[in-house]
């Protein structure tokens, strides 16, 4: 299709050039590489990562336990939203940020190739 839209711009510029484009023959085949990639990587990375997110809130939990113990034991104060912004915030913005990656590793799978 490039070609057949590259000679009738070549003719409308240079009309003299059609019996230079008449000798030029063209073939088409397909593309040697497979429309997509089996790559093992996604897949792994589709099944392990909800379960290695869920291992690091494993590390979240205790911390938090730790905190409010040292709280009570040298009572200090300290208020939920100090505790919330340190420890919590951050757990949710890797549980939204691996949902999109997760998300976004389910939609494209190495097809690109294929769409």
């Amino acid at each position: 299709m490039q070609h057949w839209l590259d000679r009738s711009i070549i003719i409308q510029l240079n009309a003299s050039a059609e019996a230079e484009l008449d000798k030029i023959t063209t073939y088409m085949q397909r593309m040697p590489y497979p429309p997509y990639l089996d790559d093992d990587i996604i897949v792994v990375l589709q099944n392990q990562l909800p379960f290695i997110i869920l291992l690091s809130f494993i590390l979240v939990a205790p911390q938090i336990v730790k905190e409010v113990v040292l709280e009570k034991e040298g009572r200090l104060k300290v208020t939920f939203v100090d505790m919330f912004n340190l420890f919590l915030r951050p757990s949710i913005q890797i549980v939204w940020w691996s949902s999109m990656a997760n998300e976004w590793l389910s939609n494209h799978d190495g097809c690109s190739a294929a769409r």
